[in-house]
């Protein structure tokens, strides 16, 4: 559960840019206390029209009583008609993360965390090549040192743990198209991301591989201020992966009421559709499902659907001339549930 205070606005005359900033408290078992602060940036590189994409700039600050470190920063900036798109994300992180074994069979009395530092580097430039499609070269750098794992655990013997080799260099494409009406809490239009990313060993990485992750959105205006969307996310890799590169379901944006990282394998499918509606003023609900799949073989992510998991959650808009919102959702998995606190929504 994550607890934030009431968020310092900041607005300029124009209705051109926008800032928040919110302290955060939160506790879970594996980081203990955490205390720190978020924030959100918008603006527009040039003149503010219906036809421009706010830019937008997120960061975060956290540190746990468990001597955890969370400092990032992630950007998505338009240029003017939205014909081009700068998107990354710069950070450092010292965190616990959960590992349950792989496999939809793994169980959950198996968790273990393991202690990972590492500098983060994302970087994208994708230009409008025709209507509503945009394309680009992508990089992505991450430097891993896990620096503590379970004795006598699943990753004690993993050899991406034991051997040291931990850098990862990637490098590919990004393909989107995109017809939504707003790129923040959208409420019609039709969203996909393509990313097409290799791995070279002895090239800024001790191994090679390939991934492939599809991300897909469409969103149908029922009535005013009432919206349905529907998610589907394919994730493939090929090669040496990594397991911490394999897809995983749990969080906040897939699988939301399961534990983070609770299920994990080389395949990934995960479909969630969601219905969002007015209750009063600025405040709104949603309703959600979702149904996934982590596979070894690609063949079997065209199966039925194993992991399911429904919620309810509630927003509240910033400022009414903003579309920004905070999103508390509750998620429920057959094995339980979780709280989400952050700002916009899971897709």
């Amino acid at each position: 559960m994550i607890f934030a205070s009431k968020p310092m606005l900041a607005q300029d005359t124009l209705k051109r840019s926008f800032f928040a900033a919110f302290p955060v408290v939160f506790y879970l078992p594996e980081t203990g206390l955490g205390v720190g602060g978020t924030g959100l940036y918008t603006f527009y590189m040039n003149k503010e029209t219906e036809q421009n994409n706010p830019s937008a700039i997120n960061f975060t600050s956290i540190y746990t009583f468990k001597k955890q470190l969370l400092f990032f920063t992630d950007f998505d900036v338009f240029t003017e008609n939205n014909d081009k798109r700068y998107i990354g994300e710069l950070g450092y992180y010292r965190y616990l993360y959960n590992h349950f074994g792989i496999g939809e069979n793994s169980q959950k009395n198996d968790l273990e965390t393991f202690r990972v530092n590492y500098p983060r580097a994302r970087f994208a430039v994708i230009k409008r090549i025709k209507g509503n499609w945009l394309a680009g070269p992508l990089i992505r750098y991450d430097d891993y040192n896990i620096s503590e794992v379970e004795q006598g655990g699943l990753l004690e013997n993993n050899e991406f743990v034991t051997s040291g080799h931990r850098s990862i260099f990637q490098y590919g494409a990004q393909i989107v198209y995109d017809s939504r009406d707003y790129n923040i809490n959208t409420t019609k239009g039709l969203y996909m991301d393509l990313k097409l990313i290799n791995s070279t060993k002895n090239v800024l990485s001790q191994r090679s591989f390939f991934r492939s992750d599809l991300n897909m959105s469409a969103f149908f205006s029922l009535k005013e201020n009432h919206v349905l969307g529907v998610n589907s996310y394919w994730g493939f890799t090929a090669g040496e992966t990594p397991f911490y590169q394999y897809y995983y379901v749990g969080g906040a944006k897939r699988g939301r009421g399961i534990a983070d990282r609770r299920f994990m394998d080389e395949h990934l499918v995960s479909h969630q559709i969601e219905y969002r509606f007015p209750i009063w003023k600025r405040i709104g609900g949603v309703a959600f499902t979702s149904g996934s799949n982590v596979k070894p073989t690609i063949g079997d992510l065209f199966l039925a659907p194993n992991i399911w998991t429904f919620g309810a959650g509630i927003r509240f808009q910033l400022t009414k001339d903003q579309r920004m919102r905070i999103r508390l959702d509750y998620g429920y998995h057959k094995e339980g549930g979780n709280m989400y606190l952050t700002i916009n929504e899971a897709f």
